[in-house]
């Protein structure tokens, strides 16, 4: 796995998450977002985003954590992981 371009497509795909309202992440809590990216150089990337209460006792900051493998034994086991964490009021931390 190209680890540059592996994590230049997680950032972006990423950013389309912690651009959503915080509403919208709790709808998604415990409900795994599952998608592909093509790389130009033709290699397919798995990539998966789980939102979840960074402190479930307090039920109020979000983590947003997405990874990302080609499919190889290797990454898939340990993928290459980024995730955000997000204030009720929406602001990233």
């Amino acid at each position: 796995m190209n680890k540059v371009v592996a994590e230049s497509i997680l950032v972006q795909q990423l950013a389309s998450f912690t651009h959503r309202s915080y509403g919208d992440l709790v709808a998604m809590i415990d409900i795994p977002h599952v998608t592909q990216a093509k790389a130009p150089s033709g290699c397919t990337y798995n990539i998966e985003f789980n939102v979840f209460y960074d402190d479930p006792n307090q039920k109020q900051d979000l983590r947003i954590m997405g990874s990302i493998d080609d499919g190889k034994f290797g990454t898939s086991v340990c993928p290459l992981t980024k995730d955000e964490i997000m204030k009720p009021t929406g602001e990233l931390i």
